[in-house]
């Protein structure tokens, strides 16, 4: 199921008037993508190709690191860059009523920041 078809759903049904996206440290799904060979199949694959844009940026941001120091950084900035890749997907999504009735909020463990999208 998509975030926006989540998002819809308790938007409109459920009268839902915030929303938070939670990035956590030593995330699972990111790990596996960070230390993935090569392609996987099924809904992890499905899973892990939604967290490749995230782990590309990550990957730029941290080319100057040191190869002991990448591995850990990598997962933490990609979870970082996750999360706001999912706010970003889900403001403002087309089918919402206008004006946005919900606030989106986003918070990564790992960088222990906070922001927020009206």
């Amino acid at each position: 199921m998509s975030c926006w078809a989540v998002s819809e759903c308790a938007v409109e049904h459920l009268g839902v008037r915030l929303i938070v996206v939670l990035g956590h440290e030593r995330c699972g799904a990111i790990t596996a993508a960070v230390t993935a060979s090569g392609a996987t199949a099924g809904h992890l694959g499905s899973i892990m190709r939604a967290i490749r844009p995230a782990l590309e940026k990550a990957k730029a941001q941290l080319s100057d690191q040191a190869a002991e120091d990448t591995v850990d950084a990598l997962v933490e900035r990609t979870v970082d860059a996750h999360v706001v890749e999912i706010v970003a997907s889900l403001v403002p999504s087309p089918s919402l009523p206008e004006p946005w009735p919900t606030t989106i909020c986003a918070w990564s463990a790992c960088a222990t920041t906070f922001t927020t999208a009206p």
